[in-house]
């Protein structure tokens, strides 16, 4: 082949190589930029979805922890009556052994001394 036209053809081939590889860069740079944006705005996008999502449960679990509370008070204000009913009940169980304990000593002297107790009216 003629030298010249050999010397044509390598340089008509660097031209081509650069040209090519030049898009390819270009095409690769791109390539890069979209995926880069679309990465960032799928990232802001999920970013958004968990704050909201976030602020939902934090919404449903003030609703729940507000049941929570109005359950509690109801509870409450159905035990402090049964309180009190003990209480009354612990006085009443105190006194009443008190006079059966204060029977017992009138018994006893009794028995001691003998007689046998006389029988009770019916009231």
């Amino acid at each position: 082949m003629d030298p010249e036209l050999s010397q044509a053809f390598e340089t008509l081939e660097q031209r081509i190589r650069q040209g090519v590889a030049g898009e390819i860069r270009a095409s690769e740079a791109r390539l890069r930029e979209y995926v880069d944006a679309t990465v960032r705005a799928s990232a802001e996008e999920t970013r958004q979805y968990v704050d909201a999502s976030a602020r939902e449960t934090r919404r449903h679990a003030g609703v729940l922890a507000e049941g929570l509370r109005a359950d509690f008070r109801i509870a409450t204000e159905g035990i402090m009556p049964l309180d009190r009913r003990t209480d009354a009940l612990e006085v009443l169980g105190d006194q009443t052994r008190q006079r059966v304990d204060l029977l017992e000593g009138r018994v006893s002297v009794l028995e001691r001394a003998g007689k046998t107790p006389r029988p009770r009216r019916r009231r």
